[in-house]
């Protein structure tokens, strides 16, 4: 069975909306990890109040694909929507949906 982790950055709504997430993964059942590690599909639910909040979602980004490499890392949120080329540039990264996409239906692994 395919898996998934959520990773969430800032504020309630980011919560909010990373729990919609998992359950558009789980509906089209896919098993949530633990951890980034042991998933195939990893969100990365970015938050972009400060240029902090910005390095903080990169360096996880790397991090998950360098403990993870065989993963595929979907990147949303605020950031996601401000700069989609940059993050699409990270290693591993293969969607970014912008919060203005954030409510269809995300890509299947």
């Amino acid at each position: 069975m395919a898996s998934f982790y959520v990773e969430n950055f800032g504020c309630r709504a980011t919560q909010a909306d990373g729990a919609a997430i998992e359950g558009q993964f789980r509906d089209r059942g896919l098993e949530r990890a633990m951890a980034p590690s042991q998933a195939q599909i990893v969100v990365v639910n970015t938050c972009t109040v400060t240029a902090s909040a910005d390095q903080d979602a990169r360096a996880t980004i790397r991090r998950i694909h360098r403990e993870n490499p065989g993963c595929q890392i979907l990147v949303t949120g605020c950031y996601a929507q401000r700069a989609p080329e940059e993050l699409a540039s990270l290693p591993g990264v293969r969607w970014v949906v912008g919060n203005s996409h954030k409510r269809r239906k995300f890509p299947q692994a």
